[in-house]
């Protein structure tokens, strides 16, 4: 047999040999993982955070069979569906996606789990809510932790549904400059310091953003909207009254 027969044939058996072990396992974990569909590809998407990835989508979901990937809710653009994917590992943390979570509006990610990891303790780039729903499969609505340099991620802080708790040095929000979340307006915290719930929420000049002076009480979120722009368009999860001509005091419903 000749040198480069002989060459040949041991390339193709190492062909072989590495087709076998990237078509799966045992355990049914396919390695590696499949891409995002050719319906989407990666794009300039405002409001990403904790890492994440912006995409655009035409149909499917970027963590459609991707479990390296779990994705925001997605927002309407412009022909297409635009998405914030933070690159996850749910097979390992037995946690994917769900965009089924009231009030957990792009740009939050939500997530159901099957075992004991919360989102927050396998990502520490991620704040997230009270564990929601079952038990023992629950629920989390996370944002990204570093809104705010003035305020930290507090877990233990009690806030309803969604919303995730952080605790701020003086009257500082998370919401401020515009970040990807709404912030209710101050609870009494540590001396010198705020308590918050925030949801998310996409805040623009052109659109609505978190007011804390709107005459909101304790407790709810405050908005100044922009034209005839309600808070409820960029997150259907809060019920809100206006409390001024361009002002709205919402609670998550």
């Amino acid at each position: 047999m000749n040198r480069t027969l002989s060459l040949a044939i041991a390339l193709a058996s190492v062909t072989a040999a590495c087709t076998a072990c990237t078509v799966g396992t045992d355990s049914n974990f396919v390695n590696p993982p499949p891409p995002p569909p050719a319906t989407c590809a990666t794009s300039d998407v405002s409001g990403c955070g904790a890492g994440s990835v912006g995409y655009s989508c035409t149909s499917d979901r970027p963590d459609d069979g991707d479990t390296d990937y779990v994705c925001s809710a997605g927002r309407a653009g412009a022909g297409s569906t635009l998405y914030c994917c933070l690159p996850y590992a749910q097979y390992f943390t037995e946690c994917g996606p769900d965009t089924t979570i009231p009030g957990c509006a792009d740009p939050g990610f939500g997530f159901s789990c099957a075992g004991p990891t919360a989102p927050g303790d396998a990502d520490s780039r991620l704040a997230c809510s009270a564990p929601l729903g079952d038990a023992n499969a629950p629920s989390y609505c996370c944002v990204p932790r570093g809104t705010s340099e003035a305020c930290v991620a507090a877990p233990t802080l009690v806030c309803s549904g969604a919303s995730v708790g952080f605790a701020c040095a003086g009257d500082a929000s998370p919401g401020d400059g515009d970040a990807p979340v709404a912030c209710d307006v101050e609870g009494a915290g540590e001396i010198g310091g705020t308590t918050r719930c925030c949801v998310p929420f996409l805040q623009s000049p052109d659109g609505c953003e978190e007011d804390q002076h709107a005459g909101c009480p304790a407790g709810s979120y405050g908005f100044s909207c922009a034209g005839l722009h309600q808070p409820q368009e960029w997150n259907s999860g809060l019920a809100c009254a206006a409390s001024g001509p361009s002002t709205y005091c919402c609670s998550l419903e």
